[in-house]
């Protein structure tokens, strides 16, 4: 998650509101992984119907309060595996 941080210092979005592309683009990770972030109880994100958007403020906000506590953010290895049938 440092890297995010680092990331996140660097340059900063015109816009109050973003993409899910755009966030994964300025965080630095993948798509996939801004996904199962965005399952984090508390992590801030917007839906309205089949729209997503990320308040690219908030979500700084969330990462580096979840670095400083130690809020485990939400990750594959979390969920227990489902047994093949």
């Amino acid at each position: 998650m440092s890297v995010a941080v680092e990331k996140m210092a660097q340059s900063q979005p015109d816009k109050p509101l973003l993409d899910p592309e755009e966030e994964a683009a300025y965080l630095g990770i993948s798509r996939s992984t801004l996904d199962r972030w965005s399952k984090t109880p508390g992590f801030p994100v917007l839906r309205s119907g089949h729209v997503v958007k990320f308040p690219w403020k908030t979500v700084d906000e969330f990462l580096e309060r979840a670095s400083r506590e130690g809020i485990v953010l939400y990750s594959r290895s979390s969920t227990p595996r489902k047994r093949r049938k």
